[in-house]
């Protein structure tokens, strides 16, 4: 029921506003560079262009780009190199950054931290070896050079 001065209507129409997220534009380069080595575009090993070429490529400034490259870098996907035949490369995919991601990944999906279950299990390893007592050396045992 609407009130003569439309409140009621006002209120409906207020109620209905929301804020649509858009990605940043590191996100969107991150996304799109993710892409192309997920599909094979960009090979293990293939070096990216410098910095500035990059930049000018998406039209961002490098400050903007490293961002990319650094959330790229975090998840294993590139590798970058500061010498004089440096430069950033995309990485070689190795099955415990893939194990790391996919477990973080089906983590924060279903809503359990993951990490947690890996400090419950360094703690169960950390008891269990504190109620063994202290290790005792044998001439067994490769650092005591026995």
């Amino acid at each position: 029921m609407a009130s003569s001065d439309g409140g009621e209507d006002r209120q409906t129409a207020i109620e209905r506003l929301r804020v649509y997220r858009i990605e940043t534009a590191y996100e969107q380069i991150a996304e799109q560079l993710r892409n192309q080595i997920v599909q094979g575009t960009l090979a293990p090993g293939e070096r990216l262009p410098n910095e500035a070429d990059l930049a000018a490529v998406f039209g961002v400034s490098r400050t903007t780009l490293r961002e990319a490259l650094r959330v790229l870098s975090s998840q294993h996907l590139i590798t970058v190199r500061r010498c004089v035949t440096g430069g950033t490369f995309v990485a070689h995919p190795r099955p415990d950054n893939i194990s790391q991601y996919l477990e973080a990944s089906v983590g924060l999906l279903s809503g359990t931290n993951v990490p947690e279950r890996h400090q419950c299990d360094r703690d169960a390893a950390r008891r269990a070896r504190n109620a063994r007592g202290p290790r005792r050396p044998t001439c067994r045992d490769s650092s005591l050079g026995c």
